[in-house]
């Protein structure tokens, strides 16, 4: 007899098997996963566990978009952390579930990235929402509440 889990219930066996120690929070949501942690002493601790899981429920980890933050002003003591023999390098800014975040938290860079993205659907769909479109005002709204406003929307509280 062959078992099978599904998806929904990861999430539990991965906090289960990683219980949640002090100063680190798991973060997941379908396949991404985040580890934040609030000082750097127990990480690579975190770290070794979370390769023997992967290892034991024969998990593949994309090393290549790995990435770690600090939100602190120094890396100086900050450990170096290595994956399957990869280092992870430190970056000054990392893009999760689509919101790029900055070691600031000034969110600038997902800013700039929004107002690109947003002025390029609004030109692609500007002669259909022009006031000299023959579109009604109903029709108008629904291509920017279906098409435009998502893309300015996205990831703000609303």
């Amino acid at each position: 007899m062959q078992a099978c889990l599904r998806a929904e219930f990861w999430p539990l066996i991965f906090s289960y098997f990683l219980a949640q120690q002090r100063n680190i929070t798991l973060s997941l949501y379908a396949d991404d996963t985040a580890i934040l942690a609030q000082c750097s002493s127990p990480l690579p601790n975190y770290i070794v566990k979370l390769k023997a899981w992967l290892i034991r429920w024969k998990i593949q980890l994309n090393v290549d978009k790995t990435e770690a933050i600090v939100f602190f002003k120094n890396l100086n003591n900050w450990p170096k952390i290595t994956i399957y023999n990869t280092p992870i390098n430190w970056k000054d800014e990392i893009k999760y579930l689509g919101v790029i975040i900055d070691k600031n938290l000034n969110f600038r860079s997902h800013i700039n990235q929004t107002r690109e993205k947003s002025n390029k659907a609004f030109r692609a769909q500007y002669s259909v929402i022009c006031r000299n479109s023959g579109l009604s005002i109903e029709n108008q709204l629904l291509i920017y509440s279906a098409y435009l406003r998502p893309i300015i929307t996205y990831a703000s509280p609303i």
